[in-house]
C-alpha cells in the first residue's frame, strides 16, 4: 500500500528579545524558506512589544509565519 502524505497548513509564532533578535528571526525565515518540505511562506508584519511581567528586559520582536508542509509537528520542530 502506498503511503499518502497530507499537506498541512501551519502557523508558527516567532519572537525574541535576546541578543540580536532581528538576526535570529531572519535566520529562522531563511531556514524555513530553504527547506524543501515547506512551501508558500507568508508572514505578518513585525511587531515590537514591551515585556509584561519582567519590566527590566529588552523589547520583544514578534511575528507570525504561515506555511504549508508535509512534515509532522515533531519533524517540523527538530
Amino acid at each position: 500500500m502506498k503511503k499518502v502524505f497530507k499537506l498541512s497548513e501551519c502557523y508558527i509564532s516567532i519572537g525574541s528579545n535576546i541578543g540580536s533578535s532581528l538576526a535570529y528571526i531572519k535566520s529562522i525565515l531563511y531556514m524555513l524558506k530553504n527547506n524543501k518540505f515547506i512551501y508558500c511562506i507568508n508572514f505578518s508584519n513585525i511587531y515590537y512589544t514591551k515585556p509584561m511581567h519582567f519590566k527590566f528586559q529588552p523589547i520583544f520582536i514578534n511575528l507570525l509565519i504561515k506555511i504549508y508542509t508535509f512534515l509532522s509537528i515533531k519533524q517540523l520542530f527538530n
